[in-house]
């Protein structure tokens, strides 16, 4: 039997690396956190109050059932609550992937969609998200991909690093594939609720039985000290996941769930917060770029991270070292989320406070003119 060992996390070793030395760190894949105090404003409870004890292992059936009003075609019983979006992803993975299979993947994505099923013996194969095609999905490579040995096809929309997005037509062509193949779709939809107004994309866990969709609150909802998320899929892949993490983590925290059940009662309330940062954000983050000459990127359609593409000689990690080294802003080097097709990126966050991305951005903008 082969010895497992997992690859490091590249993302997550240069975060450990240089957060905590950098003066502004323009690189997080979220939204600026709400202050415990803002969560608690939105709640009648006396949060002091809350006993310090154990919680079901599949989370609380009132934060259950509010996840589930995420969805159209699913009630608290296909609800997991998970230790994040990370636990999630690695409970489906832990109970439904075994060594030989092979795992379609997009790329570029998060590292744990695809070092994870490799370490419990899978064999990735890629699926190219295009720069040429902004970033969308092909689904005629999808089809020359697939095979009988397709245990799990992976996707990421809206999509981190790009923002680009898909609609219900795509997803549901993509649905029809895996399940016709008797494969299980693994959609990652921590970006969901940032979907453009009105957009037409639904949970991938509402279109087939053999989805499984995973959110999470450190996203969208500004919440990641909350270490909440949850999966969505058929009970009987609740039932499998959820015996597994018995086994490791038991339940979640309950001051988590407490502060997941506030936003959730007050998701419009949250949603609006987070969008109006995006907005303002956003538009800051356009203009910088039109003004550049040397980037060049694909727009994001949602989420709150760009991937800009630049023309100097250095490749992603030296240039984002320098960056934090010599200027003490912080960014992810595209190599970081992929191949050599995603060197000349790096990764861009624009969810945070408006004030630390201006500076970081005119810092940026001395750091290039020094370098040219």
């Amino acid at each position: 039997m082969r010895e497992r060992k997992m690859e490091p996390f590249g993302i997550e070793r240069w975060f450990t690396k240089y957060e905590t030395s950098v003066d502004i760190n323009i690189a997080e894949s979220g939204i600026q956190p709400f202050t415990l105090s803002e969560i608690l404003e939105m709640s009648d409870e006396d949060f002091l109050k809350t006993k310090l004890g154990y919680i079901e292992s599949g989370g609380s059936r009132e934060l259950r059932e509010l996840a589930s009003m995420t969805y159209k075609e699913k009630n608290w019983e296909n609800i997991l609550v998970t230790t994040g979006g990370l636990e999630a992803n690695f409970l489906i993975y832990s109970v439904l992937v075994q060594e030989g299979d092979e795992i379609i993947v997009e790329f570029p994505n998060y590292q744990q969609l695809h070092s994870v099923p490799r370490f419990f013996g899978a064999k990735i194969i890629p699926w190219k998200l295009r720069e040429e095609n902004s970033y969308k999905p092909d689904l005629k490579e999808l089809n020359e991909l697939i095979s009988p040995r397709t245990k799990m096809i992976v996707i990421n929309h809206p999509h981190n690093p790009t923002g680009s997005i898909i609609d219900n037509k795509t997803l549901g062509k993509i649905c029809e594939i895996a399940q016709d193949n008797g494969s299980y779709l693994l959609s990652d939809e921590v970006y969901l609720d940032l979907k453009p107004e009105g957009y037409d994309l639904d949970a991938a866990c509402d279109i087939s039985s053999k989805a499984i969709s995973v959110q999470s609150l450190s996203k969208s909802y500004g919440l990641p000290g909350s270490r909440i998320g949850w999966i969505a899929a058929s009970k009987d892949v609740i039932e499998r996941c959820n015996e597994f993490r018995e086994y490791v983590t038991l339940c979640s925290n309950v001051l988590g769930e407490k502060l997941a059940i506030i936003a959730l009662k007050n998701r419009k309330k949250v949603m609006e917060r987070n969008k109006s940062i995006i907005k303002r954000n956003f538009e800051i983050v356009k203009k910088w770029i039109k003004k550049h000459d040397e980037l060049s990127w694909v727009i994001p359609r949602a989420g709150v991270v760009a991937f800009p593409r630049y023309n100097f000689f250095f490749e992603s990690i030296e240039l984002c070292r320098r960056l934090a080294e010599e200027e003490r802003v912080l960014i992810i080097p595209g190599r970081l989320f992929g191949d050599q097709d995603t060197e000349y990126h790096f990764r861009l966050g624009f969810g945070y406070e408006t004030e630390k991305l201006e500076k970081g951005l005119i810092i940026i903008d001395r750091f290039f003119e020094r370098i040219e």
